[in-house]
């Protein structure tokens, strides 16, 4: 059992138990899941992580939370988030700004160990919005230009939350999981802006509504 799953969202999801059943396949033994924040652990968040734990209560699997935000000058509590994902196999990264978990991801080593994690004998690696965007290999997406509210001309990203680390923009490259760019909550309006953006890119590019998920069987 070799599996990734990339989607958009899931709370509103029409397929959400699709892709639960998918994170969760019942072919898994000893399911234990880690639920990494992407901008780290807050209790601001404390709604999504009860949401996967209740996730994984259903699906009779082991729940634990996963801090890439550690500083690196934190050796101890780095290699023991480091330890948690080794020992999973079911690791699930959540949304929010793709710049800003790269860095973190970076500081830690832990891009390094997410990359280990997918040659283990059995695992699931699920992405979803920022989450999905950073297994690719580059988050350029982020710099297509879509007409905002106000009918300006701005990057996609901007238009969901501009990024506080602006020094990151110039590193594009994700993890290179997948071979495939995706643009999460992709809606219609957005149509000709992606065409164009996929003249530009080397990459093949799949969009990805609030609805669609993606799973790639390794």
């Amino acid at each position: 059992m070799k599996r990734i799953v990339l989607f958009s969202e899931i709370e509103k999801n029409t397929n959400s138990q699709d892709v639960l059943d998918a994170i969760f396949p019942n072919e898994l033994e000893n399911k234990t899941m880690l639920f990494m924040p992407s901008g780290g652990i807050n209790t601001n968040y404390q709604h999504y992580y009860d949401e996967w734990e209740s996730y994984c209560k259903n699906y009779g699997a082991t729940f634990e939370l996963v801090d890439n935000s550690i500083p690196p000058e934190e050796t101890e509590k780095v290699a023991s988030e480091l330890e948690k994902i080794r020992h999973s196999n079911i690791l699930v990264i959540s949304g929010g700004d793709p710049f800003k978990m790269l860095y973190y991801l970076r500081r830690t080593g832990m891009d390094k160990e997410i990359k280990e994690f997918v040659n283990k004998e059995n695992f699931v690696l699920a992405g979803y919005s920022a989450g999905a965007m950073i297994l690719t290999p580059t988050i350029a997406i982020t710099t297509m230009e879509v007409t905002n509210h106000e009918g300006n001309r701005v990057p996609i990203h901007d238009v969901r939350g501009k990024s506080i680390l602006s020094e990151l923009h110039n590193d594009l490259t994700g993890l290179e999981i997948v071979d495939f760019e995706i643009i999460p909550h992709y809606e219609v309006k957005y149509a000709n802006d992606v065409e164009l953006y996929r003249k530009s890119s080397k990459n093949e590019v799949k969009t990805c509504t609030d609805n669609e998920f993606y799973i790639i069987e390794k």
